[in-house]
């Protein structure tokens, strides 16, 4: 019995899964604060958030390579001695949250503009999404933690890991601001995601494949549990109003984010003429 047989039961908070979380954790404030601390021009920020963005994606699917050179060789056309992969189905398609925002993610690292109004939603949403998504994935891994070890695992735990990096990034390096609005962009991301879901139950099920996991449209994230996608889309927004509202309260009213909307203004001018024509 190696080291990692001892370690590694297959089981939730294991002593691998325990030993991963706590250097994982460590690394990554590590970096973080060092990025926060040190990295002052956009473009040094936009490299740090480039590589952990493109790290995220790369390890995910680099299980096609991995797969392709350990797999063993088969008699192809001809005779000729080739091997084969294997590619699962959340690398074809979107089919989890933390697909859905890696890909976003990765997108985002290739969009020169950074100040955009769509950049700063498109962050808005990772940023919430990956952090819920992210965190509740390394710390409740059923979805991949297998009782046998294999590469697959420990890449799921890396993807994770790095896209997790990038999520907290996003406001850590500025992209966008915690406010009460906060709750559009991520509504509006969350029906994105969720109509992708759908379309790819619609695919899967013209395959004869299973969709019951789907995004967690059809089933539970936690077995047993209440809290399928639209349940924890509903938190979720509430508790990014509260957060947003406990920001607002914080700094000075004249910064706060609804005042953009005019909504008492306009409130008030009707309350105003309401009573001068009753005079």
């Amino acid at each position: 019995m190696n080291i990692l047989d001892s370690f590694y039961k297959g089981k939730v908070f294991d002593g691998f899964h325990i030993t991963y979380l706590v250097v994982s954790v460590i690394i990554s404030v590590l970096l973080l604060v060092l990025g926060k601390r040190y990295l002052k021009k956009d473009k040094q920020k936009n490299i740090f958030f480039m590589v952990f963005a493109f790290l995220a994606f790369i390890s995910h699917i680099s299980t096609i390579w991995v797969d392709f050179v350990f797999s063993p060789l088969n008699e192809g056309i001809n005779g000729a001695i080739s091997g084969f992969g294997h590619i699962s189905d959340n690398i074809l398609f979107v089919v989890y949250p933390c697909n859905f925002v890696m890909v976003c993610v990765f997108i985002m690292s290739l969009i020169k503009n950074k100040k955009s109004k769509f950049f700063q939603g498109m962050a808005t949403f990772c940023f919430y999404t990956g952090i819920i998504g992210n965190i509740a994935a390394l710390v409740y891994p059923s979805t991949f933690y297998h009782p046998q070890f294999t590469y697959a695992i420990f890449k799921a735990f890396l993807s994770h890991s790095t896209l997790l990096i990038a999520s907290i990034w996003l406001l850590v390096g500025g992209y966008f601001k915690p406010r009460l609005t906060n709750v559009i962009p991520f509504a509006v991301g969350g029906l994105s995601m969720i109509t992708l879901g759908w379309i790819n139950i619609g695919i899967f099920s013209i395959s004869g494949h299973r969709t019951d996991f789907i995004m967690f449209l059809q089933s539970p994230a936690v077995p047993g549990t209440f809290l399928n996608a639209y349940v924890l889309y509903g938190l979720a927004i509430a508790l990014i109003a509260l957060f947003g509202f406990l920001i607002e309260f914080k700094i000075k009213k004249e910064e706060r984010s609804y005042i953009k909307f005019k909504i008492f203004d306009n409130l008030e001018n009707i309350q105003i003429t309401d009573n001068s024509q009753a005079n």
